[in-house]
């Protein structure tokens, strides 16, 4: 099991967090970024991994997808990491799940 818990790799939102039983996911195109970057800006896959690095929710969105709403209310109160997957590289927040 291995979960990032860094802030390395593209920019990406969540929203509210912490959250009760919805998180909005958003990529962030950064300033000055070239239209190459543009389709790096795709969310394919988000994982939910709980403090023991055990996967608890997986998402996939083959066409790629910009944000997206993630029903976390399953889910037992605490902290999460969430990893998102652009196409390219990994990037991974916390969440906390209230």
């Amino acid at each position: 099991k291995f979960v990032q818990i860094n802030n390395c790799g593209f920019a990406f939102t969540t929203s509210p967090n912490p959250g009760t039983d919805n998180v909005t996911v958003s990529t962030n195109l950064a300033q000055g970024a070239t239209p190459a970057d543009a389709t790096q800006n795709n969310i394919y896959q988000i994982k939910i991994f709980d403090q023991l690095g055990n996967v608890k929710m997986v998402y996939n969105f083959s066409g790629g997808v910009t944000t997206t709403n993630i029903n976390i209310s399953n889910l037992v109160a605490g902290l999460y990491t969430i990893q998102v997957y652009n196409g390219v590289e990994y990037s991974s927040k916390q969440i906390v799940k209230q």
